[in-house]
């Protein structure tokens, strides 16, 4: 069946000590194409002039970057920490000559989406370029003159997150120019590309929902509620389950060390038992996040729904008919605050946890990763029910 997708592309820059934030930014798209693009109807991609240029001679190395990269991607995505770059021959470096080829396209009229983010952990001192740190402190605060939108972020995990709700927010937005991608699809392949560079608007509505009544808003609002009520009573099931299995299994563990039995034949029982708990939680959470996510995007759509009616309550003097509805969308947040203080502090508990064993360290890591993909739609759902929650207390 034909099936339309939006394609977005990203185009990721950033000096060399930043390679492994562009491979999470690779690797949060991928996530989000397999997980969220189809139902959603918008995929990713990203440029990188490390992947796709290549080699010129006669040119300048940047001019040639600039040449083969183009200007037509959507997003310019940039990452700082403590290196601004080598000189290019018209600027100080690579990273802020895209930035500023960017913002040259943003202030023409055209679009590019710009986002910065600067890396706050802690740099060795033994590696420390005082001067090439100045330089990153000194283009930072350019982009606070000038009304730049960046981020900051300590560790791998909240880059994670943070790429993460960037991501969300520009679906949220609705509107890009882009290009449209029309395609055919048979057995999940892709057998033909057709581009259409128009403006795209993400229509979400449906006719039903043009019609719906507070009747019948309440009614729905309740089923879903309920749906994503449930999802969190069971996550909360099985985020028990699994922490009693990482406290029951430390305390077996420090045994064996007080003992002097600590071998690794002793503990490798005691870790396998860990390992299988982490993953039959990823295993939960995997499962259940596209239809937590769904519901939630249902619940947002239904939240917006709700506000349009309460306008025409208003209007009449009736707001207290429609008060209970908003009474029930608040009720929630202090639920997706508690989830995601417990998502935190367990991404850290698996963070902390010693490397092991292979097995063990590929567990941490996909449990935090589902870890991360949850808390994020839990912070974009907070956000857009506060905001839908502002807009009706004005």
């Amino acid at each position: 069946m034909a099936r339309s997708v939006t394609a977005i592309e990203i185009f990721v820059s950033g000096p060399s000590d930043v390679d492994s934030e562009k491979e999470i930014i690779s690797d949060v798209i991928n996530e989000w194409n397999n997980t969220r693009g189809r139902d959603v109807g918008i995929v990713f991609s990203t440029l990188s002039w490390a992947d796709i240029v290549s080699p010129k001679f006669g040119a300048r190395a940047q001019e040639t970057i600039n040449e083969q990269i183009g200007d037509t991607y959507d997003i310019f995505m940039g990452i700082m920490w403590s290196r601004y770059g080598a000189p290019t021959g018209a600027s100080d470096s690579g990273t802020v000559e895209e930035f500023d080829r960017a913002l040259t396209r943003q202030n023409s009229g055209k679009d590019p989406i710009i986002s910065m983010f600067f890396k706050m952990d802690q740099i060795d001192p033994s590696v420390l370029d005082g001067e090439q740190f100045a330089k990153v402190q000194s283009f930072k605060k350019r982009c606070e003159l000038e009304g730049g939108l960046y981020r900051e972020f300590i560790g791998e995990e909240e880059f994670r997150v943070v790429v993460n709700r960037f991501i969300e927010e520009v679906v949220r937005r609705g509107t890009i120019s882009t290009s449209q991608l029309s395609t055919e699809l048979l057995d999940d392949n892709i057998e033909a590309i057709v581009y259409d560079d128009s403006p795209v608007t993400l229509d979400c509505d449906r006719q039903s929902d043009v019609d719906m009544g507070l009747f019948e808003l309440n009614e729905e609002l309740s089923s879903v509620t309920a749906q994503q009520v449930q999802f969190f009573d069971d996550l909360g099931v099985n985020s028990s389950a699994s922490t009693e299995v990482l406290s029951t299994s430390s305390s077996e563990m420090e045994s064996l060390v007080a003992r002097g039995t600590a071998t690794q034949s002793t503990l490798k029982p005691i870790i396998d038992k860990i390992c299988a708990s982490m993953n039959g939680f990823s295993d939960f959470i995997e499962s259940r996040l596209p239809e937590f996510s769904a519901g939630n995007l249902r619940l947002i759509e239904l939240s917006d729904i709700g506000l349009d009616i309460s306008v025409d309550f208003k209007k009449n003097g009736q707001e207290s008919s429609q008060d209970e509805l908003f009474e029930a969308i608040e009720g929630l947040l202090p639920m997706l605050d508690s989830n995601v203080n417990s998502s935190r502090d367990l991404i850290s508990t698996i963070i902390g946890l010693p490397r092991l064993s292979t097995p063990f360290n590929a567990a941490k890591t996909r449990l935090s990763k589902a870890q991360s993909a949850l808390m994020t739609d839990i912070l974009h759902l907070r956000e857009r029910l506060n905001d839908i929650l502002d807009k009706h207390r004005t």
